[in-house]
């Protein structure tokens, strides 16, 4: 199986787990009796985990207000994942990019949350977004040199 593919496999897998907690949180947000601030809601997910407790430090909101707002990212999460899986799937240059940018982007997150806490979770969504982003940047590199001969 071809590289792509099997990222874009990858992506795909991830965007429909983004887009069941989208729908998880959307459910959290319009149930009537909510924890309050003090109770936190943990779901592992890898690197989902880690834009939430980013997003939720910068947020001051009531627990369904900022649910439905956790909701919101989710699906634009799964949105942006899907697109990247379909681009990918048919070897498109700007899937590979937003590939790219968005692997550094959780690279650095993952960063961050390992110099706060370390996780083998972590670790590893952190190597394999480096690998997978290192792929792309190099099959992207092969490419253009191929084109110029």
């Amino acid at each position: 199986m071809n590289g792509l593919k099997l990222i874009a496999i990858f992506k795909l897998a991830r965007s429909f787990m983004a887009c069941g907690l989208g729908c998880i949180f959307l459910y959290l947000s319009f149930q009537t009796g909510m924890p309050n601030t003090n109770s936190p809601i943990i779901i592992s997910t890898g690197t989902e985990e880690l834009l939430i407790m980013h997003i939720l430090r910068f947020i001051n909101l009531e627990p369904k207000e900022a649910f439905f707002q956790i909701s919101l990212v989710f699906f634009i999460l799964s949105a942006t994942r899907l697109i990247e899986a379909i681009g990918l799937w048919f070897d498109k240059n700007w899937a590979s990019y937003l590939a790219i940018a968005s692997g550094l982007i959780y690279a650095t997150l993952a960063t961050y949350s390992l110099n706060q806490k370390f996780s083998w979770v972590t670790v590893l969504v952190l190597i394999l977004s480096l690998l997978i982003s290192a792929y792309l940047t190099f099959r992207l590199i092969k490419k253009r040199h191929g084109a110029k001969q």
